[in-house]
């Protein structure tokens, strides 16, 4: 699936078919049919050297040892690194960049950490060796083994000019727009926001950037924001305005633009972004994460007049029915999806939470704000359930073909506790509203209690349980 395009742009048959996927990985063996001069150039010396060869930056000497046959394309057990992110870690490298790929670097081939050549440069903030990489037809879209991809701060209007994907969360639920206002990167924000960049997009704690700014004392930055028409009313899970977190960390500045806030003197971004034309554009972003926040802003070939309209919008004409039916599918208010968790060496990879006991004389019914009394607390990075599509603030309804969402907690753990290798789980993720989450709404009544879990070799372990 090039530049993770969904399986209904390559399958032409409607069929159902249940699979499970994995990461692509490398055979590094030599087969028997090679012959020896094959074998001499492909061993542990030959590398060593042309590693060596590119820390010396000399481009002629690495064409020239891949010339011999040496496959560029293995991973340094010493440093967990290719040839490819090695040469991408080093400043203004561009000759020895296009010496690997015209021996057949692939692009893609990522270390052990999961980043590719251009997670590093965007690292290390090399505008060439960035441009080279782009200039090569490396997907700005890679993501590394949290899902982040390569944009960087640094770099964010060279990325950005190449399509690179924006609304992309980490663990926690930040996005970038999150992480450059945590680091004060005023221009760098400057430059999301006008690639459409949500000013009021929230984390998993309901925090805006607006409200990362106060906690932070991020001037510059909360300046920015109020001048390009981010809402300073929004309340995060705690029932926070920016004003309050202010008042909090001891902002006075930042709580004296919130206070004087006039929305009169907001000037939104309204013009078109630039865009390579040479680099092909993605028609359907990833699945888990609608690009913007209004499902108008795919209309019939409208004029680019709403301030955070869609960057791939002037390049959409009239929307067949197919193309419509995928946008109602990332709009809908509340996603199911079914995914299948194989249990790790250290379990399925998350902290499920929920009622522990039920009140015979409250009776609850699931509804699109609180679909089930189990919800996936956290999920570990590195974690199966990530890898499978399990986010934290998701809804367990249903576990291995028995529907939970009226369950107590005791009873989900007692049905995971009697699962085999694997649990095939449906999920509902749930779209964030600026009012309370839900689960911490019903754990604040008096028959909800809590039970947290992690899945072990030898079973589970219960970390808290409290009534309330």
């Amino acid at each position: 699936l090039d530049q993770e395009n969904t399986f209904i742009f390559v399958c032409f048959v409607t069929i159902h078919i249940c699979f499970q996927l994995r990461y692509k990985g490398r055979l590094d063996s030599i087969f028997d049919g090679q012959d020896r001069q094959s074998k001499r150039v492909n061993s542990e010396s030959y590398r060593k050297k042309l590693i060596r060869y590119i820390r010396s930056r000399n481009a002629a000497k690495v064409e020239d040892i891949c010339n011999q046959g040496l496959d560029p394309n293995f991973i340094d057990q010493r440093f967990g690194e290719t040839p490819l992110t090695i040469a991408a870690s080093m400043c203004d490298n561009r000759d020895v960049l296009m010496s690997l790929a015209n021996a057949g670097a692939h692009l893609d081939f990522r270390n052990l950490t999961g980043q590719t050549a251009l997670h590093k440069a965007a690292v290390l903030a090399s505008s060439n060796n960035v441009r080279t990489l782009l200039e090569l037809r490396s997907s700005p879209y890679y993501k590394d083994r949290v899902g982040l991809t390569p944009l960087s701060s640094d770099i964010a209007e060279l990325l950005l000019r190449d399509y690179s994907e924006i609304g992309i969360t980490d663990v926690n639920g930040n996005q970038e727009i999150h992480t450059a206002c945590r680091n004060g990167l005023a221009a760098h924000l400057e430059h999301l926001l006008f690639y459409r960049a949500d000013p009021n997009c929230r984390n998993f704690n309901g925090n805006t950037p607006l409200h990362v700014c106060a906690s932070r004392n991020q001037v510059s930055c909360a300046r920015v924001l109020l001048f390009r028409g981010s809402d300073p009313n929004i309340m995060n899970n705690q029932q926070q305005t920016a004003y309050h977190l202010a008042l909090l960390a001891s902002s006075p500045e930042i709580a004296n633009l919130l206070k004087n806030y006039d929305s009169a003197k907001t000037v939104p971004y309204r013009g078109a972004p630039l865009y390579n034309s040479k680099r092909k554009w993605r028609r359907v972003r990833t699945m888990a994460k609608p690009p913007m926040s209004s499902v108008s802003e795919y209309a019939y070939e409208t004029s680019l007049q709403s301030p955070y309209s869609s960057p791939y919008q002037a390049r959409r004409e009239t929307p067949t029915p197919f193309c419509l039916s995928l946008i109602y599918f990332l709009y809908r208010t509340n996603h199911t999806h079914t995914v299948v968790v194989p249990r790790g060496p250290n379990g399925f990879g998350f902290l499920l939470a929920g009622a522990q006991k039920l009140d015979a004389t409250v009776q609850f019914e699931p509804n699109q704000k609180m679909p089930s009394l189990q919800y996936f607390k956290s999920v570990a990075a590195n974690g199966n359930a990530l890898k499978a599509g399990v986010k934290s603030g998701d809804f367990l309804v249903e576990l291995n073909g028995i529907d939970v969402r009226c369950v107590s907690h005791d009873e989900v753990v007692k049905l995971i506790e009697a699962a085999g290798s694997s649990l095939v789980m449906k999920v509902v993720t749930v779209d964030s509203q600026p009012a309370e989450t839900p689960h911490l709404s019903y754990r604040q009544t008096k028959t909800v209690g809590r039970l947290e879990y992690n899945e072990r070799e030898n079973g589970i372990e219960r970390i808290g349980n409290e009534n309330k």
